[in-house]
């Protein structure tokens, strides 16, 4: 393919190069300065045949035409935006003068870079048509022609130009003579072209390979090594030294600039090389301090130098690192042995003076600092430090002049004002002036050091994905799409697998789209270099877990879906999806089987899914790979305590109290266990051994032994081995201590019917706690008996006249709406109500009264924001919930009760899903107040589905809602035919679990 030869787009915009479509020979002269996916670039003038149309300066091809196309006028091409010819100068003289009057008003394409585009290349995609335009645009790839000469250009030479062909067609046309070529290279390296200038020497050398195009192709290499040095790329510069050094260096004249370079490169034992071809020994001296200064200034440049001189280099920086952190001692201390001979005696000097700087002392600083060698580092570091400090500072700026100067001899040039023009664009959310600045900010600091550009990446990774999930799928492309060609790769993540994994997780994608990106990232992982053997597996485990925790929310999500659109999962979906997610992360523990995390969250789907038997066996693997794993332990042994098996529940407490022996949850469980553990002795007959456990419950918590509730498991066991005697003695001791029996009597009547008592036993007490009721209300009484009882719904324990015991201690509350409460009794009795649904009204009351008594109780301002939320989409005030809530928060951060302080994590989750739900479409109708009444009944299922994510109390929001004079009924409403379309498995968004 010559250059200058144009190109024809096929159908579908296919590539197919060597196609003829013209019928004979164009015979024009051309000159093709680009190409740009097969079309013309900045075209000056152009030919027009009977079957294109033009459009204000822009030319088509119509299809049709396209086997029949020829052309004989002359033209110079320079441009075409996807099969447009774009910024004719002379179209529409050659439409005149050929009689083709095509021309229509409009200018089809206009752009803010048509100006730009009428002189030279598109540098910039622009939307000239349309969006899609704009996505097409950001795909295509530009292949650069780049030909000087005019040539005649046969039909049957039409096709696409690759980059190979480019590549013969620049040999086949470069300067035929030797003097011409190595006048080529001179040109190139005149315009500082050095990768050109090297590729045009190593053709000069290929054709002859005389000494003067040896030295020319030494002279590229070492220019082009040194230019990659100074554009912070070593690792670049390095390769093309080795190509130097392999090439060899026959220039003497070149002998103590590469041994120079080397050493800047850290190839110390390839300088030691050369430097035996040097002859001045003031020049190998001045290398040998070059290395020094070198091994201090980059230790990671110098694992070829001796062991001495990174010893030394290493002393160096320890010395500076103490002086840092203002411990002048221990940096001298650290210099001490450096003499005067040795290489690094500038640096000793330059640390005493700086040392002296920090105190102030001139005159030590000049008597250190004068006597450094101009030729070294120190002396270069201690100009700019004194030019830094004679500078006047700007009053308009204060030290920006100083810090500009500072960035300049540090890094050539400045960037902060950049990053902090960066900064404010993300803080703006101006994601438009991000991307234009990303990629020359991201250039900047790679000159600068490679892990700066990536940890830019890093810093803007997070907001980026939080923006493109909150548009719309062809504004989440396109920005993603143009944030990933302008910023740098993680290390971590290097072909951008992660990137758009997340980013499929959010609206625009689903399950299987992430999922998909998520196994590529697998493959990534397994070769990845910055991490070991040992990382990259744990890193993979991580990766499934995260993808087993998204399986998870998707079947909650099935699980309350209710769009009324489309068909509820069955229950064959959600198990096979359930399946799914364990799958997964088996996957992950066979990776990783000692990252308990993965357990963890295992453990809790099958606790949400009604599975406790696999939960615990989950908990027990656990504990066989971290045995003392202190969640698991404490998970077990409530686990147990459900299912009232308290021998296992036991040995697992203790586990847990051996890691921590102070923690008062563990304390009473421990202590409930035993009490337990006592009943099933009494319940068997072993009345040593049920003794044995209560006297071993009262030293672990003896207040709970002396409580009603203890004292009436105590009594129940004697009466149950049959020494009433001694029983009725220890009643007569719990009634002396208490000052109200009823919730001793309550407590002795529900132990009873547990411990399985006689029936004239359980009506003994039952009769002294009818007669206890109708006493006057007091608050400890409210408080003990709701606790009680509290304790048997919460543990969810069942046991004969369960129910009779909440509708008579109900009772007894519906009478204490206007005592004198304490909190802790008040606490308790708003606990023990929550899990009564039926009891709201009485609920609502009681923390209206908690209210008014306790203002600044963040556990009433907490329950009085769930409970405003649990009122349902319709009768929810969420503005009043959200106040209570941010009360709540205020309260338990300022308070130094632990009780009140532990509620802090649930306030905050609450506050935070509050503000969610407010900021979802339907949420915002009613985020300051109430939904407004009317709400059609299509409407029903999902604000259904809204309210279970608010936590509200099934069925009971639309009861008489919506009756049959509803505005909104109408005929269609009550046609049964209509069945919703079958609802695919990713489409619409997972649930996140809260």
């Amino acid at each position: 393919m010559h250059p200058g030869v144009w190109a024809v787009r096929t159908d579908r915009g296919q590539r197919r190069a060597g196609s003829a479509p013209a019928t004979r020979p164009c015979t024009h002269s051309v000159t093709c300065t680009g190409v740009y996916f097969g079309y013309f670039v900045n075209l000056e003038a152009f030919f027009v045949h009977p079957f294109g149309d033009l459009y204000g300066g822009i030319f088509r091809i119509s299809r049709k035409s396209r086997e029949r196309f020829s052309c004989t006028c002359p033209m110079t091409c320079t441009g075409v935006y996807f099969g447009y010819f774009v910024n004719s100068v002379t179209a529409r003289q050659l439409l005149r003068e050929d009689g083709k009057r095509r021309v229509r008003p409009t200018i089809l394409g206009r752009s803010p870079y048509q100006a730009e585009n009428e002189t030279g290349l598109i540098r910039r995609p622009g939307v000239w048509n349309s969006s899609r335009s704009l996505l097409l645009w950001r795909r295509a790839r530009c292949v650069v022609v780049n030909a000087q000469a005019h040539l005649e250009c046969p039909a049957n030479e039409i096709g696409i130009v690759s980059s190979k062909q480019k590549q013969q067609a620049d040999r086949k046309h470069a300067p035929s003579s030797e003097v011409g070529q190595r006048q080529e290279v001179e040109r190139l390296i005149a315009k500082d072209r050095l990768k050109d200038a090297v590729k045009q020497a190593k053709l000069c050398y290929k054709a002859a390979a005389s000494t003067e195009n040896h030295h020319l192709l030494e002279r590229a290499y070492y220019l082009r090594a040194d230019q990659l040095r100074r554009n912070g790329m070593p690792a670049a510069a390095v390769e093309v030294a080795h190509h130097l050094l392999e090439f060899g260096v026959t220039d003497p004249k070149l002998v103590e600039p590469t041994a120079r370079l080397l050493v800047a490169l850290g190839m110390s034992k390839s300088a030691q090389a050369i430097e035996g071809r040097i002859e001045s020994p003031e020049t190998r001296e001045q290398l040998a301090l070059d290395a020094a200064d070198q091994a201090v200034l980059h230790p990671d440049r110098t694992t070829e130098a001796p062991a001495e001189l990174r010893a030394g280099a290493a002393r160096v920086r320890q010395a500076l690192d103490a002086l840092h952190a203002g411990d002048e001692a221990k940096a001298m201390e650290a210099l001490r042995d450096v003499s005067r001979s040795s290489p690094f005696s500038d640096w000793k000097l330059f640390v005493r003076g700086l040392a002296a700087r920090s105190r102030h002392a001139e005159d030590e600083v000049r008597a250190n600092w004068d006597r450094l060698d101009s030729r070294r580092a120190p002396f270069r570091i201690v100009r700019s430090l004194e030019a830094l400090s004679a500078q006047t500072p700007n009053p308009k700026s204060g030290s920006a002049t100083s810090l500009t100067e500072l960035e300049k001899r540090c890094f050539g040039e400045p960037v902060i004002e950049s990053l902090e023009q960066l900064r404010a664009f993300v803080a703006e959310a101006n994601w438009d002036e991000v991307l234009r600045r990303l990629m020359n900010i991201r250039l900047r600091l790679q000159r600068i050091d490679p892990k700066l550009a990536r940890r830019l990446t890093d810093v803007v990774y997070e907001p980026m994905i939080r923006e493109v999930t909150a548009y719309e799928y062809r504004e989440a492309m396109a920005l993603a799409k143009e944030f990933h060609r302008v910023a740098e790769p993680l290390a971590i993540d290097p072909h951008w697998n992660r990137f758009w994994a997340l980013v499929w997780e959010g609206p625009i994608g689903s399950l299987e789209d992430a999922e998909r990106y998520w196994r590529k990232y697998l493959k990534d992982l397994e070769n990845l270099p910055i991490l070991s053997p040992d990382e990259r597996r744990l890193a993979q485990a991580l990766v499934l877990e995260h993808m087993g925790q998204e399986h998870v929310g998707y079947v909650e999500f099935l699980e309350g879906h209710s769009d009324p659109f489309s068909r509820p999962a069955s229950k064959q979906e959600i198990g096979r999806e359930r399946k799914e997610a364990v799958a997964i992360f088996e996957e992950s523990l066979r990776l990783a089987p000692t990252h308990p995390g993965t357990y963890r969250h295992l453990i809790d789907a099958y606790e949400d899914w009604g599975q406790p038997d696999e939960a615990a066996a989950v908990a027990r693997r656990l504990l066989e790979k971290v045995p003392d794993d202190f969640d698991a332990l404490e998970q077990l042994a409530e686990h147990f305590s459900r299912r009232d098996a308290p021998a296992q529940a036991l040995e697992y407490v203790t586990r847990a109290r051996a890691l921590k022996p102070l923690d008062p949850d563990l304390v009473r469980e421990e202590w409930t266990i035993r009490m337990s553990l006592a009943r099933h002795c009494a319940l068997e007959k072993k009345w040593d051994e049920g003794r044995a456990q209560f006297s071993a419950a009262e030293r672990v918590w003896a207040e709970g032994s002396q409580s009603f509730h203890g004292q009436a498991q105590r009594i129940v066991f004697e009466l149950k081995a049959h020494q009433n005697e001694r029983a009725d003695e220890m009643i007569r001791d719990a009634q002396e201590r208490s000052t109200e029996a009823a919730p001793l009597w309550l407590a002795l009547w529900v132990e009873a019917s547990r411990y399985k008592l006689p029936q004239i036993e359980q009506v003994r007490f039952d009769l002294n706690w009818e007669k206890a009721l109708p006493k006057r209300c007091r608050s400890d009484t409210a408080g003990a008996i709701a606790s009680l009882l509290h304790t048997f719904i919460d543990r969810r324990i069942d046991y004969p006249n369960r129910e009779q015991h909440i509708r008579d201690v109900v009772q007894y509350l519906q009478r204490t709406t206007r005592i004198k409460y304490t909190e802790h009794d008040l606490e308790s009795v708003c606990t023990f109500l929550v899990d009564l649904p039926k009891e709201k009204p009485l609920l609502d009351k009681l923390l209206q009264r908690g209210l008014k008594l306790f203002p600044d109780s963040p556990r009433f301002l907490w329950m009085a924001g769930l409970q405003e939320m649990a009122k349902g989409p319709r009768q929810s005030n969420m503005g009043q919930a959200r106040k209570y809530f941010e009360a709540a928060l205020k309260h338990a951060q300022a308070s130094r009760d632990p009780k009140k302080t532990a509620l802090i994590s649930d306030i905050q989750e609450d506050l935070s899903r509050l503000r969610d739900l407010m900021s979802h479409p339907l949420g915002m109708a009613f985020g300051g107040g109430r939904l407004p009444d009317g709400v059609p009944p299509g409407f029903r299922d999902l604000l259904d589905r809204l309210a279970d994510e608010m936590g509200a109390y099934p069925n009971e929001f639309f009861e008489d809602d919506f009756d049959d004079d509803d505005e909104f009924d109408d005929d269609e409403d009550d046609d049964s035919s209509y069945s919703p379309p079958p609802r695919k498995r990713a489409s619409g968004k997972k649930k996140k679990k809260g």
